[in-house]
């Protein structure tokens, strides 16, 4: 049929459509509902054939248009504005493209190619996304599976995928490389949880090489100094690296596709598997490659920056708990399910064995080759001796991950050895909820900006402002869990009398409090805490601080690096927790170094309310008066005390009230935070 008769025939049937439905809300006439659908549905049909290209020399000149066909060809080929967004070093050792990439036009050139080949060709099976795009723009279905491609239908099971997942992996905050979480893609194959090994993923991470330096690693992977490319793999290889070796959480966000776009996702993951990008740690990372593949397949749900300066992988959590699929109309997340990290789930094994069962754990721990020689021996073994040998397997195989090589070996083949000694059993394996506060997608979004009044002894009525590209501390309701932080470029600035001034820029600020273990995987018993921050700030107590106080612009502004150690304890619901620790500060100033000594105490019930008090008790510089700005006393101890209270309003907005007292300032402030 020709587009004018395609054009004319869907003009009368909508119109007609249209006063039908008229007639029927006028009661003028009676009419099946049922021809009032189908009328709708004939539309729709020839809406979807009047777009669909009838021959290849079509779909060529309609993508050659700017519009929607050919914004997702070049998506497809991660072309943007006539370049390539892959590293051109990258295209001569594993070219991603047929036709040149530096030459104009080579995006119609690539089509031509791709249609040349045809759906039974090696193209296919090198570029399975491409062909699957164009059978689909010419033939309104999905290409078949290329059951030829052996490498592809190996990898991929045929193309049998009973669900695409995407697992958001939580902060590691012992790895530079993993402070901020990780995403990857996993595909199930709905053959149950015991087939679990038989499952691929998709990862996405820079090429760091062996033995790369903590401050190398941030410098290059800052300015894009690394290579970044996908690589397919075992999910349970995946599940023994993040939860039992590094002891994280992991969320399983399952996307709600159709077999179709099932399909489209594998096409795409199999075509760039091995292919090479620029990585680039705070933008164009994980997060923002599996984003952009989520979002191309369904329908473009919600938007993707061109080229952020930031995107973390909590952001794109927050992009899918809240989008729909656009191709089927329903929500874009099906289920959520979370696995809890390997050392709380042995914790839980720990808690269940008894008095004996806990004796004969710790022996395994500590002297495994006696306690095989025990259990040889039958000598004295408690009766859940098989639970407290399969914890004390679990506990020797995360040591022998951690270390990067069989140190451990020995210690766990003796246990393994002395587990088989006795009768088989099932293993204890505790079902664990996730803790509070620690769910992704209730959390706020990390992006921050804050407007608030506030009044203080020095600078009196003011007006300040706070701004954070990711901010997961004090004042936010994160998903890091009560008592941690985790802060990337936070700014602050006032407002006061006739002056403006800049109170902070902190570039980096991670405080880690411990987990409470008794299973040994932790030091002290999981108590141990940690902070480190570095930046730009007016040194507390410092003498330029009260003499620059009121003065405008970035006056008594100082290099800051500060670290804290010490013990903190968490409740048993991760709804509080308390802190002591000792915080040395380095800076410049009349004091270089100063320590002080922190208590710090944190309430968060929920994903709704927080309150945080922090004493600071240190050594500073007191002013005479309250108004004595300029003249100073000796150093003596003072207490700083902050609260920090965060009341959630909706998704996007909260209200913060700030309280500060010491002996050199004291002042309220309140704040109205918007999230983004």
């Amino acid at each position: 049929m020709s587009d004018p008769l395609h054009s004319l025939v869907l003009y009368g049937l909508c119109h007609a459509y249209a006063f039908v439905q008229k007639m029927l809300h006028k009661q003028i006439l009676i009419f099946s509902p049922t021809l009032c659908r189908a009328a709708v549905v004939a539309c729709a049909s020839l809406l979807a054939i009047n777009g669909q290209a009838a021959t290849p020399e079509q779909l060529i000149q309609q993508v050659a248009q700017p519009g929607a066909l050919q914004t997702s060809w070049h998506e497809l080929l991660f072309s943007r504005r006539g370049e390539t967004l892959l590293a051109p070093q990258f295209l001569v050792d594993n070219p991603f493209y047929r036709a040149k990439p530096d030459q104009p036009g080579w995006e119609l050139e690539e089509l031509r190619i791709v249609i040349n080949e045809g759906m039974h060709s090696q193209g296919a099976c090198d570029f399975p996304a491409r062909h699957n795009w164009v059978h689909l723009q010419l033939h309104g279905q999905s290409m078949p599976f290329p059951s030829h491609c052996s490498a592809l239908s190996k990898w991929i099971h045929n193309g049998q995928v009973a669900s695409v997942d995407l697992l958001f992996v939580s902060g590691y905050l012992s790895n530079p490389a993993s402070t901020f979480g990780h995403t990857l893609l996993n595909f199930r194959t709905g053959l149950g949880e015991h087939h679990r090994s038989l499952e691929d993923s998709l990862n996405y991470g820079a090429l760091v090489p062996p033995g790369e330096g903590v401050m190398t690693y941030i410098a290059r992977g800052l300015f894009g100094g690394y290579a970044a490319g996908f690589s397919d793999g075992a999910y349970s290889a995946h599940m023994n690296t993040y939860q039992e070796k590094e002891l994280r959480a992991i969320w399983r966000y399952q996307l709600n596709l159709n077999e179709q776009q099932k399909l489209e996702i594998v096409y795409r993951s199999a075509e760039l598997v091995t292919h090479k990008f620029d990585y680039y740690f705070l933008s164009e990372n994980c997060a923002y490659a599996m984003g952009l593949m989520i979002n191309a397949v369904a329908g473009h749900p919600y938007h993707m920056p061109d080229d952020p300066t930031w995107f973390a992988p909590i952001e794109l959590i927050h992009k899918l708990a809240n989008a729909s699929n656009l191709v089927t109309g329903q929500p874009l997340v099906k289920t959520i399910e979370y696995t809890p990290p390997g050392q709380a789930v042995l914790q839980k094994r720990f808690e269940a064995l008894s008095v004996g069962g806990q004796a004969l754990y710790f022996n395994a721990t500590q002297e495994p080759h006696a306690v095989l020689q025990r259990v040889r021996e039958n000598r004295n073994l408690p009766h859940d001796a098989d639970h407290a040998l399969d914890a004390a397997l679990s506990y020797w195989q995360t040591l022998n991950l951690d270390s990067g090589a069989d140190q451990f070996l020995a210690e766990k083949e003796a246990i393994l050895k002395a587990r088989l000694f006795l009768p088989p059993s099932k293993a204890f394996i505790p079902a664990l909820e996730p803790i509070q506060n620690s769910v992704p997608h209730q959390s706020q979004r990390s992006g921050q900006f804050s407007v608030g009044l506030a009044v203080d002894e020095v600078r009196q009525e003011q007006v300040k402002l706070k701004w954070s590209a990711f901010e997961q501390s004090d004042n936010t309701l994160h998903p890091l869990g009560v008592g941690r932080e985790l802060s990337v470029f936070r700014f602050k600035a006032s407002q006061f009398r006739q002056n403006s001034s800049v109170d902070e820029f902190t570039v980096l600020s991670v405080k880690s409090v411990g987990v409470p273990d008794d299973t040994g995987l932790s030091y002290l018993g999981g108590l141990m805490s940690w902070a480190v921050s570095a930046g730009l700030s007016r040194r507390l107590g410092e003498p330029d601080y009260l003499r620059k106080f009121e003065q405008g612009g970035v006056s008594g502004l100082k290099p800051v690096f500060t670290g804290a150690i010490g013990l903190s304890y968490p409740d048993a619901n991760n709804t509080a927790v308390a802190a002591l620790l000792l915080e040395p500060e380095l800076g410049t100033g009349v004091h270089p170094g100063t320590l002080a000594y922190v208590a710090r105490l944190q309430y968060r019930p929920d994903h709704q309310f927080s309150s945080t008090l922090n004493l600071r008790y240190r050594h500073a510089y007191v002013p005479v008066s309250s108004r004595g700005a300029g003249r100073f006393n000796e150093r003596m101890p003072v207490l700083f005390a902050e609260n920090i209270s965060v009341f959630k309003i909706n998704e996007s907005y909260a209200l913060e009230i700030e309280a500060q007292y010491s002996q050199v300032n004291h002042g309220v402030g309140v704040y109205i935070t918007k999230t983004f």
